[in-house]
């Protein structure tokens, strides 16, 4: 059985699907305070579902600053504490230079061919 879900917040949208374990994950626009603050319903509570594998989808993502990453290591810990994996799957060139100024390119896991 699939399962999709959708939201958005101001210049922010997203759409998961969940199929056989793996819950797939697409972000668009902006990744900043207004994801963080909990503008985008429904976002923050994926990390406690019960697939075993999310992959997040960041290629469409044309901004994000320390909030957003805030929100990704959020995230990346709170499947990590219910004994699942998260993997950042294809990035944009916004998501991956953050991620390298942070220093925290080995931290994240990738899905193949997605990796800096």
């Amino acid at each position: 059985m699939t399962e999709r879900f959708e939201g958005a917040a101001r210049g922010f949208s997203w759409a998961a699907e969940a199929r056989e374990g793996i819950l797939t994950v697409l972000l668009k626009g902006e990744l900043d305070l207004a994801v963080s603050s909990n503008d985008a319903h429904g976002l923050h509570e994926l990390g406690d579902r019960d697939e075993r594998l999310m992959v997040v989808d960041l290629r469409a993502v044309t901004f994000m600053d320390s909030s957003g990453l805030r929100f990704l290591v959020t995230l990346r810990n709170s499947v990590g504490d219910r004994g699942a994996r998260l993997l950042l799957g294809e990035l944009s060139p916004a998501v991956k230079r953050v991620i390298q100024v942070a220093g925290l390119t080995e931290w994240f896991e990738y899905v193949d061919g997605a990796a800096f």
